[in-house]
């Protein structure tokens, strides 16, 4: 659902981002997430979709009839 990237600072605060990535995000500052933002390109979402799932169903052994 697109919304405002301007509250991405109070809404990592709710998650385990600092620890995932075991980096402070205090030391992330807008213009670092702005320049992240045009670092991936949007036709090559769709293949990182499709290897993301393929790895995970085969990783997991999962079938997609129980992905919801």
């Amino acid at each position: 659902m697109p919304t405002s990237k301007r509250g991405w600072w109070d809404w990592s605060k709710t998650t385990t981002a600092e620890y995932l990535l075991r980096h402070s995000l205090s030391k992330i500052d807008s213009q670092h997430f702005w320049d992240l933002m045009d670092a991936l390109p949007e036709e090559s979402i769709a293949e990182i979709e499709r290897e993301l799932i393929e790895k995970t169903l085969k990783t997991y052994h999962l079938q997609s009839d129980t992905l919801f």
